[in-house]
């Protein structure tokens, strides 16, 4: 009896030790529940609200950019891609099974799944220009929960293809650092290089925007909020596409060469080319490693811009920089110097082009006739730091306001820079070879070309690519321009001018030939003429450089043309500039 009081009591307190038990941890629930609801009901309402709600960005069609004439340089066309939204995927590698197209990398989409997450609405590209059967097969194939969906997107286009390349850039995946802003948008392509990058804020646009309501299932129930995508701006250049392709068929048969045009009043650039190029096109979807590694080893460069980018000591394009230096500082343009063939300083002979000598020279003989003796002496009364100052003043030293990606800055070299650099003094021989554009001197085609529009102008001309009001550019305030304008028609016009071979009948433009030297000429070369043969190596022979305006009278135009290791200036890039000059002038 006393055992069955005892086991009652035991039991009895087993149910109100779990039913304390049971009420606490209710007590417990609610505190929770009242905590969730209270302190926590907006967070959780916010991640119901993303299960319930997903946002869905699309990509802006991509700007134009046309030419001086209104006509499209870079623009778009349709295309239809197929797409995968990992939210509305039940099985990705299903997907990928129903949509067994060829050419589809698998390893990238799985990659872009994984990272972006299963619940995403940013749509992953499985492929691009899809043509009308494929788009047909895809309709007849698409079964429920693959998550395919085919949309109407844009592809960037350039008509002139390598011709526009160097100028225009091209379009691509967006660096790595920047892949986060990007994401919401999936595979979208930003400006690489060129105008494509210089106008980067611009072309792009502003992205569309979709706000979708879904069921606990994922399915579509209705569109919330929509916001279409808005088209990134208009770029209006100064290029003539006509101009810009001639010259790029013009300098084809080279190995290698660059060709601008501008106009020397306005500073608008007409024309930029650069030879060879690459077709722009490849790079949108990502180009092939071997088709990357052919560009990258290619002796001749093809990525390269080499009129903005490429370095040339300017050879005699330079003397009538030096020979603006001597008027200033008061030098007679009629005093005459004697060549023989070249000049002793210490122990070292400086020899002239024409190795027997042009005789006398006076300032617009030497020019025309390209006569380095005459610039030797020259050269050491005016002095280099009177030289790199005007050097400075017509554009030498320092990049174009046109600030295109890689531009160089070139080299205008002074007793402080060969301190500060070389760890020497300036020696007499360095202002020697300064004058005639060799030793450290180095300059840009854009450079010259701005040089070249200044001589014809007199004006502080600055060279632009984009249509906008015209410019007013100050005086140089330079004596005696018309002494070097008229050196610079003899040039072309006179029976001994370097480049009289190359001038035009109907109609007069004035420039000068250079003729830059990439190796020195051993003792031997010289006595026995191999130098001019032409025999050397493509690699050592001197680039040939012509830059010019036109009319002589009253100019519109200026030309540079440079054909690396093209050998004599006035045989080679002369009757180039000629082509050109025929095609703007006549």
């Amino acid at each position: 009896m006393n055992f069955s009081i005892l086991d009652e009591q035991r039991r009895l307190t087993r149910i109100f030790t779990f039913g304390m038990m049971a009420m606490f941890a209710f007590f417990l629930l609610l505190i929770r529940l009242f905590y969730m609801q209270v302190f926590e009901g907006d967070k959780y309402h916010s991640l119901a609200q993303k299960n319930r709600i997903n946002v869905k960005f699309s990509i802006p069609p991509r700007g134009e950019i046309v030419g001086k004439d209104g006509g499209i340089l870079a623009g778009n066309q349709k295309d239809y891609r197929l797409t995968l939204i990992p939210r509305y995927v039940r099985n990705i590698q299903n997907s990928l099974d129903v949509l067994s197209l060829e050419g589809i990398d698998q390893k990238r989409i799985l990659q872009s799944y994984q990272k972006l997450g299963k619940r995403s609405m940013t749509p992953i590209v499985v492929q691009k220009h899809l043509e009308l059967d494929a788009l047909l097969k895809l309709e007849l194939s698409f079964v429920e929960n693959i998550g395919a969906e085919i949309i109407q997107s844009t592809s960037r286009v350039y008509p002139l293809k390598e011709a526009g390349a160097h100028v225009l850039g091209y379009v691509g995946s967006p660096a790595k650092e920047k892949e986060a802003y990007f994401v919401k948008l999936g595979r979208v392509s930003v400006g690489k290089t060129g105008l494509e990058l210089l106008h980067e804020d611009s072309l792009f646009g502003k992205p569309g925007m979709e706000e979708i309501e879904n069921n606990a299932a994922g399915q579509v129930v209705r569109v919330l909020e929509k916001k279409d995508a808005l088209p990134g701006e208009v770029i209006k250049t100064t290029l003539n596409a006509d101009l810009q392709l001639f010259i790029y068929q013009l300098l084809s048969p080279h190995k290698s060469a660059c060709a601008a045009v501008m106009d020397v009043k306005t500073g608008e650039i007409l024309a930029l080319v650069s030879y060879p190029s690459f077709d722009p096109h490849l790079f949108e979807d990502g180009i092939l490693e071997s088709q990357w590694r052919e560009l990258l080893n290619d002796p001749y460069h093809p990525l390269t811009n080499k009129a903005t980018s490429g370095l040339y000591a300017p050879g005699s394009s330079f003397k009538m920089i030096v020979a603006l230096a001597a008027l200033e500082a008061g030098i007679d343009p009629h005093e005459t110097h004697f060549c023989s063939g070249g000049i002793t300083v210490g122990n070292h002979v400086f020899h002239c082009h024409k190795s027997w000598g042009h005789g006398s020279m006076d300032m617009k003989s030497a020019i025309a006739e390209s006569c380095d003796v005459y610039f030797y002496e020259l050269a050491q009364k005016v002095g280099i730091d009177r030289i790199g100052k005007m050097a400075e003043k017509f554009g030498f030293g320092e990049k174009t306001p046109l600030n295109f990606q890689g531009e160089r800055s070139g080299l205008v070299p002074s007793k402080a820079w060969k301190k500060e650099v070389k760890k020497d003094s300036w020696k007499v021989y360095d202002t020697i070879l300064s004058s005639i554009g060799q030793g450290y001197v180095l300059s840009t085609p854009l450079q010259l070309i701005q040089m070249t529009a200044r001589l014809a102008t007199g004006k502080r001309v600055a060279p632009s690519i984009l249509q906008k009001d015209p410019l007013v550019f100050e005086d140089l305030n330079v004596k005696n321009l018309k002494s070097i304008q008229e050196a610079m028609e003899a040039v072309v016009n006179h029976p001994f001018g370097t480049g009289y071979a190359s001038k035009l009948e109907t109609v007069k433009y004035s420039g000068k030939t250079g003729t830059s030297q990439v190796k020195r000429i051993s003792m031997q070369e010289r006595n026995s003429n191999l130098h001019r043969t032409g025999h050397h190596a493509w690699a050592d022979k001197d680039h040939a450089i012509f830059t010019g305006y036109g009319p002589s009278e009253n100019p519109k135009y200026a030309v540079v043309v440079v054909v690396e290791h093209g050998g004599s200036g006035s045989k080679v890039a002369a009757p180039l500039a000629k082509e050109i000059f025929k095609k703007l002038l006549e």
